[in-house]
């Protein structure tokens, strides 16, 4: 019973590692970043220089 206790805790830790190492996976940050940034839906960009009030010219 103890061997099959130690088995799982064995399996659940190498588990657990692996997702950290998979969440630590520099190759994926930027797309992390990006996925956690649009959870907080951000406004979208629509484009465009013109702001009311200025001539179509004027950027700033």
């Amino acid at each position: 019973m103890a061997a099959l206790a130690n088995n799982q805790i064995a399996e659940a830790l190498a588990t657990m590692a692996n997702l950290m190492a998979r969440d630590n996976d520099l190759g994926r940050d930027g797309e992390k970043r990006l996925e956690r940034f649009m959870t907080h839906k951000p406004t979208i960009f629509t484009g465009g220089c013109y702001q009311v009030g200025r001539g179509s010219g004027d950027y700033l």
